[in-house]
């Protein structure tokens, strides 16, 4: 028997009861229940509060709630017995953050900081065991000064790159499986790259370095930005299995 796929947007702490968003009145049962509590995005932003931030949950009392157009509203589910509705306001909206609260680009950073960091972690470790477990002369030519750059710019380029691919993938698929496994494709340059040094088709040098960053930089900015246009939250937390 196959086993469920698991969907991480679901748990004990939220229960999601879909069949609650099909119920043509659940914004005016939402709105004259009193514990209902809210959460807000505004684009791609967050409305957090505390340090480290969290997750802003607001009454209806709030005039930022209170001002919410009904076509903003997501019903997210239960959170912890409450019903929890999201309202998603457009990005270029003026909106004042409530008291203790602020808006945070939380998303992209969160997934990539970590890679970035343990990959740069484990470049220095790899360097550290060629020192201690070889001489020098294979030191110098493994770790050269166009491998070098490319691996510390290009580290979170190409993590910036990953991140945008899988956002814009989650956009147009229904659960994490296809969007995982369609994301992998995006490796398949950098795997060519490193291929490509080992078999000895050309040399890492600084050139080749540089221009792989100047190739990178304008890509990460445009996967990024294409990313955004193509992202949508409510599709995700209402549509993924």
């Amino acid at each position: 028997m196959e086993q469920p796929r698991p969907n991480f947007y679901a748990g004990p702490y939220l229960e999601r009861r879909a069949e609650a968003r099909e119920d043509p009145e659940w914004v005016a049962a939402a709105w004259a229940d009193t514990a209902t509590t809210y959460v807000v995005a505004r684009g791609t932003a967050q409305l957090v509060t505390g340090d480290p931030p969290r997750a802003a949950l607001l009454t209806r009392d709030e005039p930022l709630v209170r001002s919410a157009p009904a076509t903003s509203l997501t019903l997210l589910g239960w959170f912890h017995g409450v019903r929890c509705v999201l309202i998603a306001l457009a990005a270029q909206r003026e909106t004042e953050a409530p008291a203790g609260t602020r808006f945070e680009e939380l998303r992209p950073l969160s997934a990539l900081l970590p890679a970035v960091i343990v990959t740069w972690i484990s470049g220095g470790l790899f360097i550290a065991e060629l020192a201690i477990f070889t001489d020098a002369n294979v030191v110098s030519h493994v770790v050269t000064e166009g491998w070098l750059l490319l691996f510390f710019a290009c580290t979170p380029l190409l993590g910036l790159i990953a991140v945008a691919i899988m956002t814009a993938i989650s956009s147009r698929v229904n659960d994490t499986r296809t969007a995982q496994q369609l994301s992998i494709w995006g490796i398949i340059p950098v795997a060519g790259l490193i291929l490509g040094e080992l078999s000895g088709q050309f040399e890492l040098t600084v050139l080749v370095a540089v221009i792989a960053t100047g190739i990178l930089i304008p890509l990460a900015i445009l996967s990024t930005w294409g990313a955004a246009q193509l992202f949508q939250r409510e599709t995700i937390l209402t549509r993924w299995k």
